[in-house]
């Protein structure tokens, strides 16, 4: 394995630790706020011409797929 491989795939590991904390921490907000969360998410996707739920994140976050 390179450097640059292993420095890829320790990142990787954080971004799924981090996804899991962010997936739990979503999961206790009351739903207005998680509907106010998407929505402002959402917003700022549009200017790339996307838009996505955290549902669709996390599961390509662990799925190793693009959204």
């Amino acid at each position: 394995m390179t450097a640059d491989q292993g420095q890829y795939e320790k990142f990787m590991a954080k971004l799924s630790k981090s996804g899991l904390e962010l997936q739990k921490d979503f999961s206790r907000l009351s739903p207005e706020n998680q509907k106010r969360f998407m929505q402002e998410v959402n917003q700022r996707l549009k200017c790339f011409g996307h838009a996505v739920t955290i549902t669709d994140i996390l599961q390509s976050l662990f799925r190793g797929t693009s959204c």
